[in-house]
Formats: structure tokens, sequence, C-alpha cells
């Protein structure tokens, strides 16, 4: 079921992208630090980038995610494209988008 309205999400990237295998790889389970994403620090590792991408959309008052095993780091926002317009300042060697959910699936 999709939300009744469109949500706006921000998409950023940094130049250099994640091996899911290494990820894997480094990836240490530690029942005791279950969070979001259990493969973040493990991403960390890899690409430190993806910490600053977080401090970037964390100074604009967005919750910064992981998706999958990296390293495109995406947060929910009211204003997509404003954000994404601060977010390629702040983090001006990645990829940055500004998208939204979609509010009905066509079938063809």
């Amino acid at each position: 079921e999709l939300p009744p309205e469109r949500v706006g999400i921000v998409l950023c990237k940094p130049s250099r992208s994640l091996s899911t295998a290494e990820v894997f790889a480094r990836y240490d389970l530690d029942p005791c630090e279950c969070g979001d994403n259990d493969l973040y620090p493990a991403a960390l590792s890899l690409c430190p980038e993806l910490s600053d991408i977080a401090e970037a959309m964390e100074s604009l008052g967005l919750r910064a995610c992981m998706s999958g095993s990296g390293s495109t780091m995406f947060a929910l926002s009211k204003a997509p494209e404003a954000d994404a317009s601060e977010l390629k300042r702040l983090c001006a060697d990645c990829f940055v988008r500004p998208v939204h959910t979609l509010d009905e699936i066509l079938w063809v």
C-alpha cells in the first residue's frame, strides 16, 4: 500500500562505490549494537566519506540513513529540492538528487 501522499527524499552518493562482498567481509555482528543499518560501520571503514555525508545531512536537520550495503545515503525531506541544493554545496564531489516516492502505480 502506498502512502496517501508523496514523500520527499534526498539521495547523496560519494564518488566511491562499495562492493557488497567487501562490506560483508568487514561486517561483524555485535548483537549489543544493532542499529538502523548494521552494515554502516563496515561500509564506513571502507568509505569514510559516508560520515561527512551523514554530518552534512544532519546539519540540515535531516536524519541520515544508508541504503543497503552502501554507498548511497538518504534522508526523508519535507523540501527535497532545497535540501538537495544545500547538500550539493556541502558535498561538492557527491552525486546528489532530490526524489519523491510514487503517488500511484500504473500497470501496463
